[in-house]
């Protein structure tokens, strides 16, 4: 007999020996047979390492439920109906219905918001009337921020009280400052020194 023949006969053999088969979950598999994976689609075989070989095809998944119940009516899985507004479009899938959300669906009261005497479109931004934080208009409600800086307007200097954007004059006499924000923002150009008047000694 060949040498080599005997040489893998006896490998053979000696895996064989050592492999436990494969467990999957309560079933074990001894080594060359083939069995059906966990997703009741593909096929596994148990190798001689005491390792399953899947196949990794796309498998359908199979519904649970067939039939979605929307009110009095019942619905056959990937069935299409019309949505309870009358407008937007329904698909039963594994006894769930998935719907559509169309913008033009909605009611009026979510496409605009009123402030005062204006109107505001859907995803329109606009100044709040703080005249300091922004306000966005969303699916009918008006979000606006609530940032710290805007919680006092006003400037305060020295015994002075200046408005949000008031403009007035620096303390150097020189440069001008705004008021944002509860901060004065003030230029910085290079101002001469005022000429100082020096009176003349009389002999």
């Amino acid at each position: 007999m060949d040498l080599r023949l005997v040489i893998l006969v006896l490998c053979q053999i000696f895996v064989s020996v050592l492999s436990d088969g494969c467990r999957v979950g309560d079933k074990t598999y001894a080594p060359g047979e083939n069995y059906t994976a966990e997703d009741g689609c593909n096929m596994c075989i148990c190798t001689n390492t005491s390792i399953s070989a899947c196949t990794k095809k796309a498998c359908i998944t199979i519904p649970t439920q067939t039939s979605c119940v929307v009110g009095n009516n019942s619905y056959n899985h990937s069935e299409l109906f019309s949505a309870e507004d009358g407008c937007n479009v329904c698909r039963c899938f594994n006894g769930k219905p998935k719907c559509t959300h169309w913008r033009l669906c909605w009611p009026e009261e979510k496409t605009q918001c009123t402030v005062g005497d204006k109107v505001y479109k859907h995803k329109e931004r606009f100044m709040a009337e703080d005249g300091c934080n922004r306000c966005k208009c969303a699916y009918g409600k008006v979000r606006c921020s609530n940032s710290s800086r805007c919680l006092s307007p006003e400037c305060k200097v020295g015994d002075k009280t200046y408005k949000h954007r008031e403009v007035f004059l620096a303390e150097d006499g020189c440069n001008t400052c705004t008021c944002r924000y509860g901060r004065a923002r003030c230029t910085r150009r290079l101002c001469h020194p005022k000429e100082e008047k020096v009176e003349k000694v009389k002999e």
